[in-house]
Parts: structure tokens; C-alpha cells; sequence
């Protein structure tokens, strides 16, 4: 079993390795061998009801195939379900849950409470449904500790070469204030998930280490406070394959214009297409050294917005805006620019996209707009 398991890993959207699984797991009266079978021909033909009604239907008369996570639906959401497995889902705490009875007080049926942590080990870990898993969301830990080492340490504690995507910090503001958060160090995430394609990172704080990836395509972070060495980590690593990468740094980060510099080289960012440097506190300086940048012929988007910029950095663009003219767009909403001067920029680069602008207030400074 565990050759035929490789050999899915190897190319988890290829159905032939799940059929053959799938036939050896039949022989042996394991229901999940049925459930590959349809969910080969639902693969085939998703909007196919009958079959739909069929994958439901036996995932109903076999709970046991979703072990655990049968008692965590409420957590476990967006399941995309591929040849018997899961393929995609994400993976949240919920009020009801932090609310849940002591189990003094606890009546059949009421929910109990779960670890996030907990819940991602049995979607992940042998024999567990989600073992194939190529694209997790990860939102809110807890409501009164939101922090995500827990939730790094299952998900580096083996390899996970089927993951293509993640998104650790995906909650709304009601349920925590982005600045509350703590991602935690993800330094030893990364030798765990060398398949990455995609990788979002929200929260207050973050680690980032040494960073090894390097099949990923792209990198966000939103925060209000990316920290110098995790901006520096970021700026020094290796991106063979990066095309885009969307960088806050935030009113709180002490990242300065050095972080950035690397970047504006260019050198470890062959394919790179779009750049987003937000929410920064030296906007001007960005656009200062801009026309100059080794890496502004490559690419197709840059997004400042959310920045400090002001009359001075539109000056900048403005002497040089040729170097500017190739791009699809320019994002430059949520800055300091008055409306003279956004027509004068907009007059030869039709291609920039001002959006909302802010005023300061009597004494007011600039600064980058999110704190969290």
C-alpha cells in the first residue's frame, strides 16, 4: 500500500494511481475503495447529480471513512473531494466550539471542545482522508489565543508533498484583530511542503526564517507589522519561480528601505511579473529608485498602494514615467496624492490606478494605512 501511496503523491491529480489503490482496497472490503471509484467518475463528469447523490450516499453509510473529522463538519468546511480523498477544504475554530459545554454539564449531541490542531492531524495523518491534500485554508486557532504554532509544528511533523496551496490566518476582523494574531516561527515549515505553489500569510507577527521554496509561484503577507528579519528573509531567499509576490509591511514593521533594495534588484526573482510593496512607511523612496530597478522591465503589475507616497514620489514616476509605460497596471490606491497631481501622472501613464486617496489632518504625518 504505502508504493501505491507514493505513487499518488507523485501526481495527485492523476486518477490512474487512485483507480489502482483504489481496486486493491476493494479486494480487501474497504469501503474507501468504492468511494475512489466514484469519485473517479464524478471527477470526470463533476456536475453529474446522480453521481453527486452517490458519493454523498456512501460517504453517509461509511462515516468511519471520515473517522474524527465526522464530528468536526462544523470546523472542517469547503470540502472538495477528489477520487476518495480530500483534496481541498478549510479548517477553522468556531464560536459554538469555544462555547461548548463543560463535560459536567455536557448532553449527547451537544459539541465538545476541539483543538485546530488536533483536527488537522486526523484530516492529514495516516489513515486519514485528507492524507492527498493539496490545498488548506487555515483560519481562526482560537478565540482567545490565535496563534498558529501548533498548527505549524502537525503540519511540519512529515512531508507533505501533495500540497500545493496554503493560507495560514484566514478570519474576519469580528472574530480577531488581525494584530492579535501570531503565526509563530515557520522556519520548519518549509522543508515540509517542497511542492508549494501558493502560500498566503496573515497575522500580527510572523517568523519566516530561512525560506526554501522553491517550486512557489506565489507569496502574500498582510500584516501591519512585518518584522525587518522576516523582510529581509524574503528579500535574501531564492524565487526560481515566483511571479508574484504581494508584500504589507505595516505601520509597526521596522523594516526600512534596505529590505526593499534586494528586491528592486532583482536577482532572485528570475519570472517575477507582479510586485506589490504596500503598506509601507517610505513609499517616496520606492518610487525614487524605481526607474532604476533591475527588476522593472520584467514585470507586468506594480502595487504600491496603501503607502506613504506623496507629491515627491509622483515626481519621481513622473521623470521617468517611460520606464513605467510597459506595465499593465500601476496600483497606487490609498496614498497621500492630491487630485492635481494625480492628473498630471495620469495624463502620461494612463496605465496607474489611483483609487481612494487620504488627506492628512492638521499636524497628522504620514504613515502606512493598516495597522491590522
Amino acid at each position: 500500500m504505502d508504493a501505491l501511496e507514493a505513487a499518488i503523491a507523485a501526481d495527485p491529480d492523476a486518477r490512474e494511481g487512485y483507480l489502482v489503490l483504489g481496486d486493491w482496497l476493494q479486494e480487501r472490503g474497504d469501503p474507501r475503495g468504492e468511494l475512489i471509484a466514484i469519485g473517479a467518475e464524478l471527477a470526470k463528469s463533476p456536475f453529474d447529480a446522480a453521481m453527486q447523490r452517490n458519493h454523498a450516499a456512501h460517504l453517509a453509510a461509511h462515516p468511519e471513512l471520515l473517522g474524527p473529522l465526522q464530528g468536526c463538519l462544523d470546523v472542517v468546511t469547503e470540502l472538495d473531494w477528489y477520487c476518495g480523498f480530500i483534496r481541498g477544504c478549510r479548517v477553522a475554530y468556531t464560536k459554538d466550539r469555544f462555547n461548548a459545554p463543560s463535560p459536567a454539564r455536557r448532553k449527547p449531541g451537544d459539541l465538545e471542545d476541539v483543538a485546530i490542531a488536533d483536527v488537522i492531524g486526523w484530516l492529514l495523518d495516516d489513515p486519514a482522508p485528507g492524507r492527498f491534500l493539496q490545498h488548506l485554508v487555515v483560519g481562526l486557532v482560537r478565540q482567545d489565543a490565535n496563534q498558529y504554532d501548533t498548527i505549524t509544528e502537525v503540519l511540519a511533523r512529515r512531508p507533505r508533498p501533495t500540497l500545493r496551496s496554503l493560507t495560514l490566518g484566514d478570519f474576519a476582523r469580528d472574530e480577531c484583530e488581525l494584530n492579535w494574531s501570531d503565526l509563530g516561527d515557520l522556519s520548519r515549515l518549509w522543508a515540509a511542503v517542497p511542492e508549494l505553489e501558493r502560500l498566503v500569510l496573515r497575522g500580527g507577527t510572523m517568523g519566516l526564517g530561512g525560506i526554501q521554496l522553491p517550486v512557489l509561484q506565489e507569496l502574500t503577507t498582510i500584516t501591519g507589522g512585518l518584522d525587518a528579519g522576516s523582510a529581509r528573509a524574503i528579500a535574501d531567499a531564492e524565487w526560481p519561480a515566483l511571479t508574484k509576490l504581494s508584500l504589507q509591511y505595516g505601520p509597526e514593521s521596522d523594516a526600512g528601505f534596505d529590505a526593499i533594495a534586494p528586491l528592486l534588484a532583482g536577482a532572485h526573482l528570475p519570472r517575477l511579473r507582479h510586485l506589490g510593496i504596500t503598506n509601507f512607511g517610505d513609499t517616496d523612496a520606492v518610487c525614487e529608485a524605481l526607474p532604476r530597478a533591475a527588476i522593472l522591465p520584467r514585470l507586468a503589475v506594480l502595487d504600491l498602494s496603501m503607502g506613504t507616497m506623496s507629491e515627491a514620489g509622483l515626481a519621481a514616476l513622473l521623470r521617468d514615467a517611460g520606464k513605467l509605460a510597459h506595465l499593465e497596471r500601476i496600483e497606487l490606491d490609498d496614498n497621500y496624492l492630491p487630485a492635481t497631481a494625480r492628473a498630471r501622472l495620469a495624463a502620461v501613464l494612463p496605465n496607474v490606478r489611483f483609487g481612494t486617496q487620504r488627506e492628512l489632518d492638521d499636524g497628522e504625518q504620514r504613515h502606512a494605512s493598516a495597522f491590522e
